[in-house]
């Protein structure tokens, strides 16, 4: 197995773990937490998505991502998953996958953002 090969080895399971960290914090953790586990787990993602286009010559391909609603850590997780299975027999695919799991956690994290800001503000105990 060549060094680039196990890079990417190592991208997948680093990106599966924090994205499960992220599905364990739902609800569960302070949301400046959670938000920065969201932001980890799509930086992670992105630099799967780099390698995959740089060792498979993808580099100036730009696959059809979908701008979704309703995004969720398990929809990610799922489709890295579906991208590890197909990177050695279909590597655009699994791109094409792991690009699409990038665009849904910043979803995430643009969604939880503009949840913030909609919320009215705390009155101040005084």
């Amino acid at each position: 197995m060549s060094r680039e090969e196990q890079k990417i080895i190592n991208s997948f399971s680093k990106a599966l773990e924090l994205i499960d960290q992220v599905r364990k914090a739902t609800g569960a953790e302070p949301r400046p937490q959670r938000d920065m586990l969201v932001w980890r787990s799509a930086a992670e993602t992105e630099y799967l998505a780099f390698l995959i286009a740089n060792i498979h010559g993808l580099e100036d391909f730009i696959p059809e991502t979908e701008r979704r609603v309703a995004v969720s850590a398990e929809t990610a997780h799922d489709l890295i998953e579906e991208a590890r299975g197909l990177l050695k027999s279909d590597p655009r695919l699994a791109y094409t996958k792991v690009r699409q799991a990038v665009r849904d956690l910043r979803g995430m994290s643009t969604d939880e953002r503009r949840a913030r800001r909609a919320q009215p503000s705390q009155p101040e105990n005084r």
